[in-house]
C-alpha cells in the first residue's frame, strides 16, 4: 500500500493547504483507515480540526434501498452543517464493492442530486480535493491484483519519488507549456478511429489540473462553446457510472447537442 503518512502529508499540505483553525471534513469508508488516521494526525499537527465521516460496508446500498421521499428531495441538517462549516473538503474513494449502487434506480439518484445542487456549489467554493485509497475492489475493477493496483496508485501519486511535491511542480510546469500552445486556438479537431469531432474553444479558459483538486491528475482542460460541437466521438476505455460498466460509447453531435448515442455494452 502507499505509505499513509507520506500520502496524508501530500493531501494536507500540497492539496488542501490546511491552515491553523481550519475545519477539515474528510469523507471515506472504513477501508481507508490507515490513511484516515494519518490524516487526522497531520491535520491536528497543523493546529486544525479534523472531522472524519466514515461509511460502513454496505451503508450506501442500504441508504438508497430505505430512503423515502423526504430524504431524496431534502437535505440532512448535519450534512449541510458539515459542508457549510468546513474550510477544506476531502473525499477519499475506498470502495468495498464498486458495483454496490448498480441496482439503484437512476431517477432516485437524480432526485437526490437536484436536492443537493446548492450544497455542491457551496462545497466548490471551499478548498477541496478528491482522491482514492487502493482496495481489493478497486484492483478488480482495474483488472489488477490488489498489490499491483496499490503500486500503480503509488506511482500515480508520485509517492515513489523522493519529493512528491516537487514532482507535482514539474508536472504543472510541463502542463503550463501545453496551455500556452492551446490557448490561442479557436477550433479543435479530434480525429481517431470512430472519431471526427470539431469544437470551438476561442476565449475559453484552460485549466492546469496539477493534482491539487484531483489527486492524482495530469491534464489540461477547458469547455467548448456550448453550441459548437459537430461530429462524432467514440470512447473505448470502459467506465462504471453508478457501478454499471459501459464501454464502446459513441456520441454524435450537432449544434452542440447529442443527436445519437450508443454503447457496445451497458447504457449510453
Amino acid at each position: 500500500m502507499p505509505d499513509p503518512d507520506r500520502f496524508a502529508a501530500l493531501l494536507a499540505g500540497y492539496c488542501l493547504d490546511v491552515q491553523p483553525g481550519d475545519q477539515v471534513l474528510v469523507r471515506s469508508t472504513t477501508l481507508a483507515a490507515p490513511l484516515l488516521l494519518a490524516l487526522q494526525r497531520h491535520v491536528l499537527e497543523r493546529e486544525a480540526w479534523p472531522v472524519l465521516r466514515t461509511a460502513l460496508p454496505g451503508q450506501g446500498e442500504g441508504w438508497w434501498a430505505a430512503a423515502r421521499d423526504r430524504q431524496l428531495d431534502g437535505l440532512s441538517p448535519a450534512e449541510r452543517a458539515d459542508t457549510e462549516g468546513s474550510d477544506c473538503l476531502l473525499t477519499i474513494q475506498a470502495p468495498e464493492n464498486t458495483s454496490e449502487l448498480a441496482g439503484v434506480d437512476p431517477a432516485r439518484m437524480a432526485r437526490a442530486a437536484r436536492a443537493r445542487a446548492a450544497l455542491r456549489e457551496t462545497a466548490m467554493q471551499r478548498r477541496w480535493c478528491g482522491t482514492l485509497w487502493p482496495t481489493p475492489a478497486g484492483g478488480q475493477q482495474a483488472g489488477m491484483s490488489t498489490g499491483a493496483f496499490a503500486a500503480f496508485v503509488e506511482r500515480a501519486l508520485f509517492l515513489d519519488r523522493e519529493d512528491p511535491v516537487a514532482a507535482w511542480g514539474e508536472l504543472r510546469e510541463r502542463q503550463a507549456r501545453l496551455i500556452e500552445r492551446l490557448a490561442p486556438a479557436d477550433e479543435l479537431r479530434i480525429e481517431a478511429e470512430g472519431t471526427d469531432l470539431r469544437l470551438r474553444v476561442g476565449e475559453r479558459t484552460w485549466i492546469n489540473s496539477d493534482g491539487r483538486r484531483n489527486m492524482p491528475s495530469g491534464e489540461v482542460f477547458t469547455g467548448p462553446l456550448e453550441d459548437s460541437a459537430e461530429g462524432r466521438i467514440r470512447f473505448t476505455i470502459p467506465s462504471s457510472p453508478r457501478g454499471v460498466e459501459v464501454e464502446g460509447i459513441e456520441l454524435e453531435f450537432s449544434g452542440g447537442r447529442v443527436v445519437a448515442a450508443r454503447a457496445d455494452r451497458g447504457e449510453a
